[in-house]
């Protein structure tokens, strides 16, 4: 039985994938260099912003410090129209309307965070308990794939789940998923772009389900109430 529910916030709730790239190609951009396909699907699967910056060091022969290059992304990022994923506001409020307490498990740090409070801020408040940043958070040691995000995020419920496997998780990314998994949750793979993968088809497998987006989830499955 599901009881809790625990999202990741980057390219799951909220479209900043799509803004990171743009973010990025903008960057690239005022130094006269374009972003290749392969960049652009390095992406999704980050869990650091500083990862970026490396392989665009090692890519582009450049050697842009860490903190120029995270100020310019957070410049460039607040001026982006950052939009909720399709189904995501559907999805919050009808588990809301079945009293399931949710959390968002996020690897992003709280200056993006910031970023997108400004935009959505008064709707996760309303809906989401709690937030946890692996990038942040003092109790959170490890990054995803490691799962302890998500196991801090079930712990701050203020009546915890039994179990982890009363947990709903959904995510977007292959470190993501794998932290899903790996926490003993019930996980839901969100992703239009890796979902007919062959080379992550052994991982997808072992999720709960796989969708392209969460206008697919049909909440019954997991004997939840129907929209």
């Amino acid at each position: 039985m599901i009881t809790h529910v625990i999202f990741d916030l980057d390219g799951t709730l909220v479209d900043t994938i799509t803004c990171t790239i743009q973010s990025v190609e903008s960057i690239l951009s005022k130094r006269g260099l374009q972003m290749s396909e392969e960049f652009k699907e390095f992406i999704p699967n980050i869990n650091r912003f500083d990862h970026i910056r490396q392989k665009i060091n090692a890519d582009y022969n450049l050697s842009l410090e860490r903190k120029e290059f995270f100020q310019e992304l957070v410049k460039e990022f607040s001026l982006k129209n950052i939009k909720l994923m399709p189904g995501a506001e559907r999805l919050i409020k009808h588990l809301y309307d079945q009293n399931i307490p949710m959390a968002i498990a996020t690897g992003n740090s709280k200056a993006m965070i910031d970023i997108i409070w400004g935009e959505h801020g008064e709707f996760f408040q309303k809906y989401i308990n709690h937030f946890v940043s692996a990038f942040d958070d003092p109790e959170v040691k490890n990054l995803k794939p490691d799962p302890e995000v998500f196991l801090v995020a079930a712990k701050r419920f203020s009546e915890p789940p039994e179990s982890m496997s009363n947990v709903l998780i959904f995510e977007d990314s292959i470190t993501g998923i794998k932290g899903a998994i790996a926490s003993q949750a019930r996980s839901i793979f969100v992703s239009k772009l890796l979902i007919n993968s062959i080379e992550h088809k052994n991982l997808i497998d072992k999720s709960a389900l796989a969708i392209e987006s969460l206008e697919h989830f049909k909440p019954e499955i997991f004997g939840l109430k129907p929209y």
